[in-house]
């Protein structure tokens, strides 16, 4: 879309006028050092999520929750509060590390 204009440009009052020399000081955005430590701290906190998941499934492997059927009593409960402590992100990690583990030490 081509636009034409032959009026006299009106800019808004609170503008301020830049040199070309000016350009080169102005930053913006964000940095690839900052973009790699989010990813990292979303990482780390994911693998710490899985990790807390599988030690609270062995937890109540060994505390009597053994088979799928008494896990079936308490799955749905404890969805709903991982979901609720950890968010919508971190709380389903959560559920994944301590099924996991749970499942795998059920015969």
């Amino acid at each position: 879309m081509e636009m034409c204009y032959d009026g006299a440009l009106v800019m808004p009052s609170n503008y301020a006028v830049m040199s070309e020399d000016e350009m080169m000081y102005v930053d913006g955005g964000i940095t690839i050092e900052a973009v790699c430590s989010i990813i990292g701290a979303a990482i780390a906190l994911g693998g710490a999520s899985y990790a807390a998941g599988q030690a609270v499934g062995e937890r109540l492997y060994y505390k009597g929750i053994n088979t799928s059927k008494k896990w079936a009593k308490y799955k749905w409960q404890a969805r709903v509060a991982a979901i609720a402590a950890g968010g919508n992100v971190y709380g389903p990690i959560f559920i994944i590390g301590l099924e996991n583990k749970l499942y795998s030490k059920m015969k």
